[in-house]
């Protein structure tokens, strides 16, 4: 069946000073050579309410020395999927634990993932704002205090500035989620970028 509908994937493990382990393929024409999909499936949760992109990826097939690297070696996972000449990236993050076992005559690995790991639970932001400051200065500042890259959509015009000032000495989680309260906003961790959204705007997609 995955022939039939051309289905394509690629993941991608990494690490510190490990090569970097590839499983699957992406690919723009099945006229190339024969084409087998890779052995694989994936649950990935990716919701605003979650705060943090999740996955569990399993590979079927997998060498026993392969699972034994995985389980010791490496660290980082980086999952694309999707159709011939339409597939892109759908997570990229930490893998926090390695199962693995046999079914019947069939090995399989299972990595349990989420976004920005352990880390980003340990932000901190300790920063005073002058009056006058506009929010969206404000925002911005605690986002970027994760230590991750940061994408901020929608309009922030319309915000009150900080007539006063304001001065953050917390962790960054509760800091972005009594902005998020305040100003109507949505904040998420996907892909290891902290996405922030207006009230108006909507989670980018990934072509």
């Amino acid at each position: 069946m995955p022939n039939l509908w051309q289905r394509v994937y690629k993941l991608e493990l990494g690490g510190d000073d490990v090569d970097m382990l590839e499983f699957g393929e992406l690919r723009q024409s099945t006229k190339e050579k024969p084409y087998t999909p890779l052995q694989i499936e994936f649950e990935i949760d990716q919701t605003p309410n979650g705060f943090v992109s999740y996955a569990e990826i399993t590979l079927y097939g997998v060498a026993s020395f392969t699972k034994e690297r995985i389980y010791r070696e490496y660290t980082e996972a980086k999952l694309s999927a999707g159709y011939v000449d339409n597939y892109g990236p759908i997570f990229k993050g930490n893998i926090v634990n390695v199962e693995s076992g046999r079914d019947g005559a069939n090995h399989w690995v299972k990595m349990y993932c989420r976004s920005g790991g352990v880390s980003w639970e340990d932000g901190y932001i300790s920063k005073s704002f002058g009056p006058g400051t506009p929010q969206i200065e404000i925002i911005r500042a605690v986002a970027e205090s994760f230590g991750y890259p940061v994408l901020i959509e929608g309009d922030y015009s319309g915000l009150p500035r900080a007539e006063l000032g304001k001065t953050l000495d917390q962790d960054s989680k509760s800091a972005m989620e009594s902005l998020a309260r305040e100003f109507d906003l949505v904040w998420l961790m996907q892909n290891d970028v902290v996405v922030v959204l207006g009230p108006d705007a909507v989670l980018p997609t990934e072509e």
